[in-house]
């Protein structure tokens, strides 16, 4: 890297973690289109534990964003547990709140329906990344003698089912989400199925808001 060239700031920091989200959301799905084996398989387990991260990473970003500043204890930090766990003891966590944004009835602005379910989504996202995480490594033939003894067709089969209902669930929560700083929302939106890149946009707070639970 040019020594000259600054570090980007954080909403466009942001944007870049999110633009990488997407493009691994779409490959998964590609992948889950054609039939599975154990090495695409691997391929997908990796794709959602990276996501996992880059979710981490995007809390500690709207952290900053929040209080311009890093954690130190978590700056370097790439263990998505480790930095999701530690923002949420300090009360620093802020996750994505799935977002739908329609044009308002009146034709001005827009209308946001917010999902939100951020107390649900931490034990969840820990519990994802746990078990994804056992793709990055080669089955212990002594402790997880099982996997190998089961890398048969109903067990892609069933392995498929699950990480559609996964792929689905990320998109529909990260597709379009706001998170919330100070007396702002920053609106992101992934845009089209395409290598175009995430936008994050600052606004102030909306009127016209419709709050839902998690769905």
């Amino acid at each position: 890297m040019n020594q000259l060239e600054q570090a980007p700031v954080a909403p466009q920091r942001y944007a870049n973690v999110m633009t990488l989200v997407k493009a691994r959301l779409i490959e998964v799905r590609r992948l889950l289109s054609n039939d599975l084996d154990v090495f695409s398989l691997e391929i997908i387990g990796n794709h959602f534990r990276k996501i996992v991260e880059a979710v981490a990473y995007s809390a500690l970003i709207a952290c900053e964003m929040e209080f311009d500043q890093v954690p130190r204890q978590i700056r370097n930090q790439w263990n998505a547990s480790g930095i999701l766990t530690f923002l949420s003891e300090k009360n620093l966590l802020n996750l994505p709140k799935r977002a739908v944004i329609q044009d308002a009835p009146s034709g001005s602005g827009s209308h946001y329906t917010v999902y939100d379910g951020t107390d649900e989504l931490l034990p969840w996202l820990l519990n994802v990344y746990e078990q994804v995480h056992f793709f990055a490594h080669e089955p212990n033939p002594y402790s997880q003698w099982r996997y190998y003894a089961g890398l048969s067709n109903s067990f892609l089969s069933e392995q498929r089912d699950i990480a559609i209902g996964l792929q689905k669930h990320l998109q529909e929560w990260l597709w379009q989400h706001v998170i919330q700083v100070r007396e702002k929302w920053y609106v992101v939106r992934l845009g089209l199925e395409d290598s175009s890149s995430a936008v994050v946009e600052g606004i102030p707070l909306p009127t016209l808001v419709n709050d839902q639970p998690r769905s």
